[in-house]
């Protein structure tokens, strides 16, 4: 957070890109390169929300129609969120600078005599880091080694950076504020008033903080009070016309220096991670048997193939081993015939034979009777 009188270099300290000279950018840019070189794009996420709080309403600067966003904070944890605002996942630098440069586009500023591009609103980068602490030899998908039963969420570590550029506190007649101008001054002061009361409760450990006396502090409420670390920038200027404005800029940076946080690392368990992986399991189980069913299914047809094969070659067999059977027997049958015509005609002759030697007997016994008569 940059606390400072308008025109010392808040804006310069906190949000400068550094196209033309990289040795001069900002603390946004330098911060996301530094959590960019400590993420896995495969496991982790980065989200980015960039507000501005004009006139005590929240705006989008990613998205100037959405001009009044509401805080919601979380009646166990205490955490402060916004979940009407515009959430871009980052996965470069590049697309970074990209909304960096589209929010300030969006920024509201205005020429006065202590700056001529004074900002009249306090803008707010919110980058959300979600980072998997998992083990990858314990949470293990291997199908062969781990069973899906044994599997546990792996726990993810949750973080949030908040950058906040506060617009500068300003007294009106150096600044030369009227009109719109003026009104938008009033309401920077008294929301940077209300930050000065809610840090010096907290540095004399005040049972009540007066979060709610303005929007600002209502955002920063889990920042400067919570669970956080916090770094306060203090910007002044050298001139000694602004000596009261640079000395009470320090005093508060004095006061916000005894204020002290319980620093806690935020983890859970990764549900959704583990129901993805559980989903690419059960895909890959399924694909699995599929194939093995396909394969079954093939093995089955081939055996039938098979089967059909080996059963018509058994009756292609059969035919012929009964062709051949047919025949022998019709032979073995001829041959019979012949055999017992043989046979008959051989008897036939016989027959013959006999008959005849039977009428040449009877004929000479009737002669020998008649010659016995005779005699």
């Amino acid at each position: 957070m940059a606390y400072g009188q308008t025109g010392t270099g808040k804006t310069y300290t906190l949000g400068r890109l550094g196209d033309e000279d990289t040795s001069a950018r900002g603390i946004m840019v330098r911060a996301m390169e530094d959590i960019l070189a400590n993420i896995s794009p495969e496991t982790d996420s980065i989200s980015v929300s960039f507000l501005q709080l004009y006139m005590e309403y929240i705006q989008d600067l990613l998205n100037p129609a959405n001009d009044n966003i509401s805080i919601v904070e979380d009646q166990k944890t205490g955490d402060v969120s916004l979940p009407g605002a515009t959430v871009w996942e980052i996965r470069d630098q590049q697309s970074f600078m990209q909304l960096l440069r589209l929010g300030e586009a969006h920024r509201i500023a205005a020429n006065t005599k202590l700056n001529t591009e004074s900002s009249r609103s306090h803008a707010l980068l919110m980058v959300h880091v979600k980072k998997s602490v998992v083990d990858r030899d314990e949470f293990s998908l291997d199908a062969q080694n781990r069973s899906i039963g044994n599997l546990r969420p792996p726990m993810l570590r949750k973080g949030k950076l908040i950058v906040v550029d506060l617009a500068g506190s300003e007294r009106i007649h150096k600044s030369g504020s009227e009109g719109h101008m003026l009104e938008e001054a009033k309401s920077i002061n008294l929301s940077l008033s209300a930050l000065g009361k809610c840090i010096n409760a907290l540095a004399e450990n005040s049972p009540h903080v007066p979060v709610r006396d303005s929007k600002l502090t209502r955002l920063l409420k889990d920042s400067f009070g919570g669970t956080s670390r916090t770094s306060l920038v203090i910007t002044i200027g050298p001139s000694p016309r602004h000596r009261a404005e640079t000395s009470s800029t320090i005093m508060f940076g004095q006061r916000a220096m005894k204020v002290e946080n319980m620093l806690k690392i935020k983890e859970e368990f990764d549900y959704k991670s583990l129901a993805k992986r559980l989903e690419m399991e059960i895909d890959k189980l399924m694909a699995e048997n599929e194939r093995q069913q396909k394969v079954y299914e093939n093995e089955i047809e081939r055996i039938r193939l098979e089967a059909q094969k080996r059963v018509a070659e058994a009756e292609r067999n059969y035919v012929e081993a009964l062709e051949e059977e047919k025949t022998k027997c019709q032979m073995d049958y001829m041959e019979s015939i012949k055999k017992l015509e043989e046979k008959w005609t051989i008897n036939q002759q016989k027959h013959a034979e006999v008959v005849g030697f039977g009428t040449i007997i009877s004929f000479s016994c009737g002669n020998f009777l008649s010659f016995l008569t005779r005699q």
